[in-house]
């Protein structure tokens, strides 16, 4: 999994936009939040920064 898709268990990328959809439709405003900080081992973030100290991704985590 990463953080630029919604989960399928959670209806997926559809689901979120038909949820936007009807937000707007309504005057709402609806906003994102996600807990990048928070991914496991074997997520490619995690698995780029551990692999090459020079990894752009090494600046999420602190080591």
């Amino acid at each position: 999994m990463s953080f630029d898709r919604v989960d399928p268990l959670l209806g997926g990328d559809a689901a979120l936009a038909r949820l936007s959809g009807a937000v707007r439709a309504r005057g709402w405003l609806l906003i994102g939040d996600i807990t990048s900080n928070h991914t496991g081992d074997a997520h490619d973030w995690f698995t780029a920064a551990s692999s090459d100290v020079h990894a752009p991704e090494r600046g999420l985590y602190y080591w």
